[in-house]
């Protein structure tokens, strides 16, 4: 009798341990379908929004769209998505993206944007997602260096 006892927790054990590896698997799949739907939500509102750019202060410099600002919104030196923009303004699970427009060229002031530089190559606009702990940990300066901080996912075009 005691060698079947053996047995049946051997077997538990074992059974425990699949169920555990399952699970793991199971969420380590969810993460990587956010992930996918954090990368196509990111790339779709830059593109949508640099087909909405243009010289705002007539200065030969193409500007994006001015970020939508407010307390809580996006990074903590950036903005949103304005809602006129037909850019998604948010993941495939819903997170808000944060948005960081810059005015670059000779006039660097307009609204709704950070100053920017006269320097080629220069980041212009930026979209970012914050990652699984639904924390945006990069900031629009980082940005600005090709910095991603965390597990944030950002995506952006230079001049």
């Amino acid at each position: 009798m005691a060698y079947f006892k053996k047995k049946s927790a051997i077997a538990l054990v074992i059974a425990q341990l699949l169920v555990g590896i399952t699970a793991a698997h199971a969420d380590t799949t969810s993460d990587a379908i956010r992930r996918n739907s954090q990368y196509a939500s990111v790339q779709q509102a830059v593109y949508q929004l640099v087909a909405e750019s243009y010289d705002v202060d007539n200065d030969a410099t193409i500007e994006s769209p001015a970020m939508k600002l407010g307390t809580g919104l996006g990074t903590t030196d950036g903005g949103v998505i304005p809602d006129a923009s037909s850019a998604p303004k948010t993941d495939g699970f819903g997170g808000t993206l944060g948005y960081c427009a810059w005015d670059n060229g000779t006039l660097t002031s307009s609204s709704g944007r950070l100053p920017g530089s006269t320097a080629a190559g220069s980041v212009s606009l930026a979209v970012i997602s914050y990652g699984l702990d639904n924390v945006f940990q990069t900031t629009c300066a980082d940005l600005a260096q090709g910095i991603v901080r965390g597990d944030d996912y950002a995506f952006w075009m230079t001049t």
